[in-house]
């Protein structure tokens, strides 16, 4: 299964992450996922003119990532 350790927001180009901690055993993956909302934190954006509650209405958004810095201990 799928377990959230951490999210992130922010409004300009940079999301900082709080630290945090876990256990990866050997075959497991760490994925980090992005997405252009914080659904299912907060109200989902349909992207849109729809009530973001009722619409049913999605436009598919296209983001790009221009890097990735992950610190990890050695």
């Amino acid at each position: 299964g799928v377990e959230q350790l951490t999210h992130g927001m922010s409004l300009d180009s940079v999301v900082h992450l709080a630290p945090l901690s876990t256990h990866i055993h050997e075959g497991e993956e760490l994925t980090l996922m992005i997405s252009a909302h914080a659904f299912p934190r907060y109200a989902r954006d349909l992207h849109t003119d729809e009530d973001h509650l009722y619409g049913t209405r999605t436009v598919p958004m296209r983001r790009i990532v221009r890097g990735i810095e992950l610190e990890m201990p050695v």
